[in-house]
């Protein structure tokens, strides 16, 4: 089949768990023997921009045209819907989107996506939606509920398929007036082949080596963007009471992880010097070193108080960590199906500490955790399984139109 990603950001600049989910659910396509092309707005290498030309071919034989924006792509969405080059867009995507069996937008509030939606319904195309846990609006902002009533709703309602990546998020949709019928269940999965070929060569000590820890550190680790949504204020709360509590962890490190520098100052400039300096920021990691991470920790806390998905718990698990979560995130359902974790009430310190002391102080448990999710993520979450279940509703799609 000939398959069409159009997604906001792609490589070599990805941002996020949206865009590289995108670029794996591309990798493995590929590898099954599908021509896989991506549409997405030009990024930048170093300080210069890709400049847009027919296509690109990555060394991983995904096919990519990058269409031409006037602004970074770090800038706030609606204003950069205003001054992309849209007529240069439409003729091109007019003359080329026909020549695809399935057209796949991923992303909920992506511009490029919502016009690309807009061509297909003029043209008469089918077209599926992955929302990547973007539906839900989490704030009020006026322009967000602007663009939502004039362009998402119309493209989901009008999108042959919708993928939610969890049950939670199918929920939502449905509650929200769209039809069940449509709507499939594709979950966001590990590349475990990746990550198996980058463990089996990754030295341990890492994050230790780092912050200049002693080996016999015991660290927590939150790995992801630094923001009052995430829980973070929460994580530091609770691990500042630990320390004050208990004297069983002389040293016990919490590391921080992700972009988000002055957000960690904020929450953290009124600690007492001997707590403050047991919390420690490194950070944006690579790929690598974010592997290199999740095995070095003793445990991966994630806070998030709601969320359709989480994928770092899933990453954690298969580097055998285990993971402590919060048990109004979807992700709970997952980490207590595998048994790779424990759940908290978001907010209540009293059951952070009890949890996390749980866990640290009985290396058995901890050890069978980190199977349990190895084996789970191995077993029900790679991408291969995942992909398998994908090119099904392709099919069924491609099957429809003959």
């Amino acid at each position: 089949m000939r398959i069409l990603f159009v997604t906001y950001r792609f490589f070599p600049q990805i941002f996020g768990g949206e865009q590289k989910a995108a670029f794996e659910m591309a990798k493995y396509l590929v590898f099954h023997g599908h021509e896989v092309e991506v549409w997405t707005f030009n990024a930048f290498i170093g300080n210069r921009r890709i400049p847009w030309r027919e296509k690109y071919l990555l060394r991983n034989r995904i096919h990519v045209v990058y269409f031409d924006s006037v602004l970074d792509l770090s800038s706030n969405i609606t204003n950069a819907l205003s001054l992309f080059k849209i007529a240069s867009i439409y003729h091109y995507a007019i003359k080329k989107l026909n020549t695809f069996d399935i057209i796949h937008i991923h992303g909920y509030r992506n511009p490029l996506g919502q016009l690309i939606a807009h061509i297909a319904i003029k043209e008469g195309l089918p077209y599926i939606v992955t929302l990547h846990g973007s539906f839900p609006r989490r704030s009020k902002k006026f322009l967000k509920i602007i663009q939502d009533a004039f362009l998402g709703y119309r493209m989901l309602h009008r999108a042959t398929r919708i993928f939610a990546i969890s049950s939670l998020e199918k929920y939502i949709l449905i509650k929200s007036g769209f039809r069940s019928s449509k709507i499939k269940i594709i979950p966001i999965g590990i590349d475990v082949v990746e990550y198996q070929k980058k463990i089996s060569v990754i030295k341990k000590g890492f994050l230790k080596e780092k912050i200049n820890a002693n080996p016999d550190t015991k660290i927590i680790l939150y790995l992801g963007r630094l923001h009052p949504l995430k829980g973070v204020k929460f994580i530091v709360s609770g691990f500042k009471e630990l320390l004050k509590r208990k004297d069983d962890y002389p040293n016990l490190l919490l590391v921080l992880a992700g972009p988000g520098k002055d957000y960690f100052k904020k929450i953290t400039k009124n600690l007492e010097p001997k707590i403050r300096e047991k919390i420690i920021y490194i950070g944006t990691l690579t790929e690598t070193e974010k592997l290199q991470a999740l095995m070095d920790a003793d445990l991966v806390i994630y806070p998030e108080k709601f969320n359709v998905y989480g994928i770092v718990p899933l990453e954690a698990a298969f580097c055998k960590t285990p993971v402590i979560v919060s048990r109004s995130n979807y992700v709970y359902r997952i980490v207590k199906k595998g048994k790779f974790g424990l759940g908290i009430t978001y907010g209540d310190i009293d059951d952070l500490i009890d949890k996390i002391t749980k866990i640290l102080s009985n290396d058995k448990l901890r050890k069978k955790l980190g199977e349990n999710g190895y084996q789970y993520v191995l077993k029900y979450l790679n991408w291969e399984r995942i992909i398998k279940k994908m090119e099904m509703e392709y099919m069924d799609i491609v099957s429809s139109r003959i």
